[in-house]
């Protein structure tokens, strides 16, 4: 690129890992005007990867296989991980643990680093990975040795995200690197979680592709209910838990619509000239839209403004997948009318009063059905009002 466009070395960095951007989570960071600078500067971009060519024929080849697992994650975690340590934490959950054990959850939070924190000593718990042979148990291992176990490493990911319907992606030291990218090419539903006021999603290309249409969105943090607004705001682990049943109470018509979006949207994420899956055009075959030409698309948008400089609304709708992540907070997944972490919808007996929608977590509040609006006395949820009507004239009022 910096051949192709030399000016581009004057004002943007491509990067696919790198969180010099990060000050954009931070309400009270985000108008400096060097976050700013710093947020128009960088363009997220996916890694190029030799053996992972973004094939929609070949996603929709791998989507045609069994996938046994419902929910998957595969990586390290430690302290100030903290959306992982929460996911980690639900593992000690009995009805969690429980899934786990029959398959349908897969939460590995294991990684070839472990070896280099335990200096490079074989230990059952590694043996049990099949990152060491038993009879070596005790014994250290070399440098060589120890870094020989990252391609098996990978493998193991890659086999997990091919066997699951939907995959966690969760924050980590240099923001989503590379799972997302290998989720979306084995065909694995991505579920980007974040806790606001510290972390924001980081995907490429946030105001070029509808993400909403084949991941979801899950915020750690937001106050997921407004029905009692002091006591709305789950913590991780409350929110964690509240994610994966939500998951598991995927709609199957839904995830049949996410996976068509993806096979659609993922292979822009490659890098490499190929046809498109898109129905012949004058009796040729569309060629298909890379990464590249996203990047380029990128990079003119920035150049249109005088000294580099873009207003933070700018900047923050190519940067952050806003509108994604507004529309995933009221998405209907489970297909009973409700919104996204409330998949249960219980029928008022009395005709006075709405319908609501329950999360399958204990102690959580409830929200009203897609569509509706939710006020502060019964009948609690009501369709929004026709402007002027006689809800509006009596003064009701949404929280």
């Amino acid at each position: 690129l910096e051949h192709a466009w030399p000016s581009m070395r004057a004002f943007s960095v491509l990067h696919f890992g790198a969180r010099a951007e990060l000050c954009g989570a931070f309400g009270h960071l985000r108008h400096q005007p060097a976050c700013q600078r710093r947020l128009f500067r960088m363009i997220t971009v996916p890694p190029f990867f030799p053996d992972e060519t973004f094939n929609c024929r070949e996603i929709q080849q791998r989507l045609e296989t069994e996938r046994p697992i419902r929910i998957a994650y595969r990586g390290l975690a430690y302290s100030a991980m903290t959306e992982r340590v929460a996911v980690k934490n639900v593992l000690t959950v009995p009805s969690v643990l429980a899934l786990h054990r029959t398959g349908e959850i897969r939460l590995e939070f294991t990684n070839w680093t472990y070896e280099l924190v335990d200096m490079g000593v074989c230990r059952p718990n590694f043996a049990i990975e099949g990152l060491c042979p038993w009879k070596s148990v005790g014994t250290t291992y070399g440098v060589n040795t120890m870094q020989s176990r990252a391609p098996k490493m990978r493998k193991r990911s890659l086999e997990l995200w091919a066997s699951a319907e939907t995959c966690l992606v969760l924050p980590g030291d240099g923001g989503y690197e590379l799972r997302l990218f290998s989720m979306m090419n084995l065909g694995c539903i991505p579920v980007i979680v974040y806790s606001s006021g510290a972390t924001l999603p980081k995907v490429p290309f946030a105001s070029q592709i509808p993400w909403h249409e084949f991941a979801i969105f899950w915020d750690l943090i937001h106050p997921r209910s407004e029905a009692q607004p002091e006591q709305a705001l789950p913590n991780r682990g409350g929110a964690t838990l509240q994610l994966l049943n939500q998951l598991l109470a995927l709609d199957r018509e839904v995830l049949a619509k996410k996976r068509a979006a993806l096979v659609r949207h993922a292979p822009v994420m490659g890098w490499t000239e190929r046809e498109s899956c898109r129905p012949p055009v004058d009796g040729s075959i569309p060629r298909q839209e890379t990464a590249l030409d996203l990047a380029i698309r990128e990079l003119a948008l920035r150049a249109q403004f005088p000294g580099y400089t873009a207003g933070l609304a700018q900047v923050w709708m190519w940067k952050v997948p806003t509108v994604s992540m507004i529309h995933s907070f009221d998405e209907d997944l489970s297909g009973a009318g409700c919104p996204n972490g409330y998949p249960s919808c219980q029928a008022a007996q009395n005709e006075s009063y709405g319908d609501v929608c329950w999360p399958l977590s204990q102690g959580m509040w409830w929200r009203c059905p897609v569509g509706c609006q939710q006020l502060r006395r019964y009948p609690f949820c009501v369709g929004f009002p026709v402007v002027g009507g006689p809800a509006a004239a009596a003064g009701e009022s949404e929280l």
